[in-house]
């Protein structure tokens, strides 16, 4: 499909553009406070859109990205999205979320829920082409913009005319669509409610983003929004299934230090080998929990050989942290589950020390501050 061949170009260049470019929080908030305020939704799509894309990516790029974007707006207005789709049941939620995990949903929206991927079914009627034509006469040659508009909106068509909610459900407040999607629910009586699903850092592509409600697992989160000029009109603070796992006390299993992984690249690699050395003149044998998407398991085992990897498809990660002692990681919601949990949890602030800095700038830790610093533990256990 074209919009999941692109995704995975935009992927790939912004994740070779941020290993070259490096902005701080400072430049960051600085460009964000550069804007006006926006005088409608739309511009506050757009400016999320600049944000984005502005700082970080280089002209050639964009312009590549665009010229294959209208290509797909030319299909997706022309041929893709002319089907009407069947009407199935009604449900009161519809959750749009590319991802199978139904536990980041707060219990109070679960029942007369429907979950439906983003572009499971494309349709635009008459009304929606002409608000699409109203967002393209505004930036006529923002194209890439404009085509991943058209894709989320002819995503939310099909949802209402198949299950015909009163509410619909997400998780992308980093999409720069948020505002366009919550002017679009306005204009069909709906409401447009944004779930929290993981951690959310001061981060420039964030902002701007706006919903009728922003439900957060923290009033932390809360304060990171507005620092970032979110224009969401209400929010929630719930804890979803997710982060509420049941505490089992499995004895045999004491005395685990399970450490989570997230990506891989060379200086992690050699940060956590430092760590793991570290830790084992302690007396202590870290076990490794890969990250399920992130982490490159041939480089672990290129740097760790020897190194006891949990394994993740039989383990759970409730299970997970039930059977550890201590759970550490250099930043994760786990820490938070775990904390949760009231089990013990310490953070990675000596395999990268200037990135841990770099992190807390970013309020990447406002919730754990019941958390042990591996740095103060190490010279508390002298080896």
């Amino acid at each position: 499909m074209l919009i999941d061949a692109l995704n995975k170009i935009n992927m790939a260049f912004n994740q070779r553009i941020k290993a070259k470019r490096s902005y701080e929080v400072e430049d960051e908030l600085a460009f964000i406070q550069d804007f006006p305020e926006p005088k409608d939704d739309i511009e506050r799509a757009y400016f999320q859109y600049k944000c984005s894309c502005f700082l970080y990516e280089q002209k050639i790029i964009l312009f590549f990205k665009n010229i294959v974007s209208l290509a797909g707006i030319l299909y997706y207005m022309l041929v893709k999205c002319r089907k009407r789709p069947a009407e199935g049941c009604a449900h009161r939620y519809v959750f749009v979320f590319n991802g199978d995990d139904l536990d980041v949903v707060p219990d109070k929206y679960r029942d007369q829920l429907m979950k439906v991927n983003i572009a499971f079914y494309l349709y635009l009627n008459k009304d929606d082409k002409k608000f699409i034509r109203k967002i393209w006469k505004r930036y006529p040659f923002s194209f890439f913009f404009l085509f991943k508009c058209i894709v989320k909106l002819a995503t939310y068509r099909a949802a209402i005319e198949m299950y015909h909610p009163q509410t619909i459900l997400c998780s992308c407040e980093n999409s720069y669509t948020s505002s366009i999607l919550t002017m679009y629910c306005e204009k069909m009586g709906m409401e447009h409610i944004n779930l929290m699903h993981g951690v959310v850092p001061i981060s420039v592509s964030l902002a701007f983003h706006r919903f009728h409600v922003s439900s957060v697992w923290t009033a932390g989160v809360i304060e990171t929004h507005k620092i970032l000029r979110s224009g969401s009109e209400r929010y929630e603070i719930e804890i979803p299934k997710c982060m509420r796992y049941d505490v089992k006390h499995d004895m045999e299993q004491m005395g685990r230090y399970t450490y989570y992984m997230q990506d891989t690249s060379e200086e992690i690699l050699s940060g956590l080998v430092n760590v793991y050395r570290e830790m084992q003149k302690r007396g202590i044998s870290l076990i490794l929990r890969p990250h399920p998407v992130f982490t490159n398991m041939d480089d672990v085992k290129r740097y760790l050989p020897e190194a006891e990897i949990e394994d993740t498809e039989s383990v759970s990660i409730q299970d997970s942290i039930n059977r550890a002692e201590c759970i550490i990681a250099r930043f994760s919601t786990v820490l938070w589950q775990a904390q949760i949990m009231k089990k013990r949890t310490m953070i990675d602030d000596i395999s990268i020390p200037e990135m841990y800095e770099k992190l807390k700038k970013r309020r990447i830790f406002m919730w754990d501050e019941g958390a042990e610093k591996m740095s103060m533990f190490l010279q508390s256990h002298v080896k």
